[in-house]
């Protein structure tokens, strides 16, 4: 079942014994649920999806803004046909070699994130049309009510973080240790997606 905004925000309020806000601000714990159904979502993610990216002659870097699809929060795969190309640091490619934005080859061997926005795919095969698989980012929270998007398994770890954040803001150290030990505890239940698609749901 889609929460509201409002109802985690309670959630958490009540966890950290501050059901009224006097401590935590509705606001605050709102902007902190954005912020940690992210990092859930980094971690173990619960949605996949893919984008063709054609390779285009004497290029290398493909920014991963202005596509039509939902913004990228991270890239997990990417595929040149059945083939997975390796993952490697960018500054890798530039060690191996120091013309690594001309290299032209018959098809792409790896590819790495460049900053936040660019991928890197080496070396430039011009006409080859390779897969990319991602991680979406999730819609955000602009007002109490508005309805969750998260997937409902992974509230369970998001509202544990929410919770030890709040506990590490209010310097709770006595109760801070069981909030970290749930987040680690939810985390690793949590199945995450192969190549597109959902993964199935927990049944413990």
């Amino acid at each position: 079942m889609s929460e509201t905004a409002a109802l985690l925000i309670d959630a958490v309020l009540e966890r950290v014994r501050d059901p009224g806000g006097l401590g935590h601000s509705r606001a605050f714990v709102l902007g902190l649920l954005n912020y940690t159904q992210t990092v859930v979502n980094g971690m173990a993610p619960g949605v996949g999806a893919s984008l063709s990216l054609t390779i285009e002659n004497r290029q290398v870097l493909y920014p991963l803004t202005g596509h039509p699809v939902t913004p990228v929060l991270r890239v997990d795969r990417v595929q040149d046909g059945d083939r997975d190309l390796r993952r490697v640091d960018w500054q890798r490619m530039a060690q191996a070699d120091r013309q690594w934005l001309r290299a032209v080859g018959g098809r792409p061997e790896c590819w790495a994130r460049v900053g936040h926005d660019l991928l890197a795919i080496w070396p430039n095969a011009p006409g080859r049309v390779v897969t990319v698989y991602y991680t979406p980012t999730r819609s955000t929270f602009t007002s109490e009510a508005d309805v969750s998007t998260t997937r409902d398994d992974r509230w369970p770890a998001t509202l544990a973080l929410t919770e030890a954040l709040c506990l590490l803001r209010q310097r709770d150290a006595g109760a801070l240790p069981e909030a970290v030990e749930r987040f680690k505890m939810e985390l690793a239940k949590l199945p995450s997606v192969t190549n597109t698609g959902v993964a199935p749901f927990t049944t413990t």
